[in-house]
C-alpha cells in the first residue's frame, strides 16, 4: 500500500521548506506515505537536518524513505516488524534518527569528505538497525537508494545504489541472498575490526566537528573584542549563543554515538568469546591492544599535524 508513493521522491538541496497550517502539515521535497500529506520523510542533505511526521508507519517503509532521502543505505533486521510514530521538525539527522527508531539498536558508519573551504565533513553512509544484541547475526535487508537486497551482511558498508552480494529488484521486490554463517570465528572477527575501525572514525568525527565548532566561537569572540557598533555587536552575540547551543549539543550527540558503539564493540567481543578457546581469546585481546595502540598512535600524529 505504501509502497507507490515511495516513486516520488525529490531531494532536498536548499533549506527544508516546513510549513505549520491550521488544519495539517505541507513540506516540499519530502517522501510522502500514505496517506500523503499526513505522514512523511524529510531530509535536508546539506543542512544534514530530518523532520518526520507518522502515524503507526511500517518500519520497512521508513528505512526506504530514509535511504532515498538520505541516499544512505539501510540495513533493516528483516524481523523486525514493528509500526514507528513520531513527529518532529529539522532535528539533527544522527539525532532523530535515533529518536525515531526508540529503543530499537542503531549503528552508524559515516565518511569523511572535505568540504569547499578545505574543512572535513562526515557524512552518514550507512545505518544498520536491528534487535538488541542481535547486530551480528540479523538477517538483513539492504534499502540502498533505490535497491533492494536481503541477505546477511557483516556490516561492511557500501556505496548508496549498490546492491550487497548481487541481487536485483526495486521496492517490494528484493533479490534473495543465501544466508552465511554469521557466528563463524571468521566472520566475528572481521566484524569486530570493522566495528573499531567506524568506533576511531566516530571518535575523530567527534574530534573534528568540535574544534570547527570551538573555531567559530573563537572567531565571534574577537569580534565581539574589537567593540563593534550595537547593532552588530547585539547580532555577534546572538550568533555567540548559537554556536555555544550547537556545541553542546555536538558533544552530547558525538558521545551518544561513541558510547553506543562501544556497546556493539562488547556484543560483538562477547560473541566471539563463545566461539573461540582460551587461548584464542589471548591471542586476540593481545592483536586487539596492539590494534588500538596503533590507531591511538595514529590520532596523536593527525593532531600533530593540523
Amino acid at each position: 500500500m505504501f509502497g507507490k508513493f515511495f516513486g516520488r521522491v525529490s531531494f532536498v538541496v536548499l533549506a527544508a521548506m516546513v510549513f505549520f497550517v491550521a488544519g495539517g502539515v505541507t513540506v516540499v521535497g519530502a517522501v510522502n506515505l500514505s496517506p500523503p500529506g499526513k505522514n512523511f520523510v524529510d531530509i535536508d542533505p546539506v543542512r544534514n537536518m530530518i523532520s518526520v511526521k507518522l502515524v503507526n508507519i511500517d518500519i520497512a517503509d521508513v528505512a526506504k524513505a530514509i535511504a532515498q532521502q538520505g541516499d544512505i543505505n539501510v540495513f533493516l533486521d528483516e524481523n523486525l516488524k514493528i509500526p514507528l510514530t513520531a513527529k518532529f521538525a529539522n532535528m539533527p539527522l544522527e539525532l532523530g534518527i535515533k529518536r525515531l527508531l526508540g529503543p530499537i539498536s542503531s549503528s552508524f558508519i559515516f565518511v569523511e569528505k572535505k568540504g569547499v573551504d578545505g574543512k572535513s565533513i562526515f557524512k552518514m553512509e550507512t545505518v544498520k538497525i536491528f534487535k538488541q544484541g542481535n547486530m551480528l547475526a540479523a538477517n538483513y535487508v539492504n534499502y540502498s537508494a533505490g535497491k533492494t537486497v536481503m541477505g546477511n551482511v557483516s556490516g561492511k558498508s557500501v556505496g548508496a545504489g549498490k546492491s550487497v552480494r548481487g541481487g536485483k529488484g526495486g521496492f517490494g521486490k528484493p533479490g534473495k541472498l543465501g544466508k552465511t554463517k554469521a557466528r563463524t570465528p571468521g566472520a566475528i572477527r572481521h566484524a569486530i575490526i570493522e566495528a573499531h575501525e567506524n568506533l576511531s572514525m566516530l571518535r575523530r568525527k567527534a574530534q573534528m566537528e568540535t574544534a570547527h565548532v570551538n573555531e567559530r566561537i573563537a572567531d565571534l569572540k574577537r569580534q565581539l573584542s574589537d567593540n563593534p557598533p550595537a547593532e552588530e555587536r547585539s547580532g555577534l552575540v546572538k550568533s555567540l549563543g548559537t554556536a555555544e547551543n550547537q556545541l553542546v549539543r555536538t558533544k552530547n550527540l558525538n558521545s551518544r554515538l561513541i558510547i553506543e558503539e562501544e556497546k556493539n564493540v562488547r556484543e560483538l567481543v562477547a560473541a566471539q568469546a563463545k566461539a573461540l578457546t582460551p587461548q584464542q581469546i589471548t591471542e586476540r585481546q593481545q592483536l586487539m591492544q596492539r590494534q588500538q595502540r596503533s590507531q591511538q598512535q595514529q590520532q596523536r600524529q593527525q593532531r600533530r599535524n593540523q
